[in-house]
């Protein structure tokens, strides 16, 4: 092995133990930005931002709005979070001969609309629209849904949601997992996910091309390893081409 050889390996490999120590995680790298102090953040955030929709101020837009379109005409229902009201707009409702918009108080049945609205969804299926609305009382929440007849609508008899629609029903039971915790995986029910087992690493498995790291010290470890290995393997190069040019001046 010639002189230029042996040095290129003995440099190659002393480059190699440098990179492992520079690696995230060693002893080498730049410390991880400090977190901000959890009292100063809380007090930067105004308290209204942990409020819930309805508790929040007047100032803020808490209300809820959606729309949905039968044939070629429109449909909005709007809920504005000052007072849980529930407006429903028809495009060209009663031909034009009165106000699009129309608060929605009672059913067909005179039966008033469930108390507490703090949003809404409408949705037009045939010559019907089916409204849903979510109220909150104190710190319950409820899902309602009424559908309601839409023609005739013309200027002698135009669509009126208190006059057209049933009485809502309550769509129970509701998801207890939405109220807390991370949702689930894409088409994975709640409380399907197997249990690990007993005394299971939390982690990549092994053999799958997954590594685990115990830490900053793992990759600190390895590079000083590497870096001693290298050292050594040089050290011997440099002495066996010694030893070759000795026996070859005898």
């Amino acid at each position: 092995m010639g002189k230029s050889t042996s040095l290129r390996i003995a440099g190659l490999a002393v480059a190699c133990g440098l990179a492992l120590l520079s690696m995230p995680g060693s002893a080498s790298a730049a410390p991880a930005p400090a977190t901000k102090n959890a009292a100063a953040v809380s007090a930067a955030s105004p308290k209204a931002d942990a409020l819930p929709m309805w508790k929040k101020p007047k100032n803020k837009f808490n209300g809820c709005i959606d729309s949905s379109q039968q044939n070629n005409e429109k449909f909005v229902v709007f809920v504005p979070g000052t007072d849980n009201d529930l407006w429903i707009w028809k495009e060209n409702r009663g031909a034009g001969s009165v106000n699009p918009w129309v608060l929605f108080t009672e059913t067909e049945g005179a039966n008033p609309i469930p108390e507490g609205v703090v949003c809404a969804t409408i949705t037009a299926h045939g010559n019907n629209v089916a409204i849903t609305i979510v109220t909150q009382n104190d710190s319950t929440q409820q899902v309602w849904q009424t559908d309601c007849t839409v023609n005739p609508d013309n200027a002698n008899d135009p669509f009126d949601p208190n006059e057209r629609c049933a009485d809502f029903e309550e769509l129970t039971p509701l998801p207890e997992a939405t109220a807390s915790g991370p949702a689930p995986e894409r088409g994975r029910a709640y409380g399907s996910e197997p249990a690990p087992a007993v005394g299971a690493p939390i982690g990549p498995n092994t053999g799958d091309g997954a590594s685990m790291s115990s830490g900053s010290g793992t990759a600190t470890t390895a590079g000083g390893v590497l870096l001693g290995l290298a050292i050594t393997g040089g050290a011997l190069a440099l002495r066996r081409r010694r030893f070759n040019s000795d026996t070859t001046a005898a």
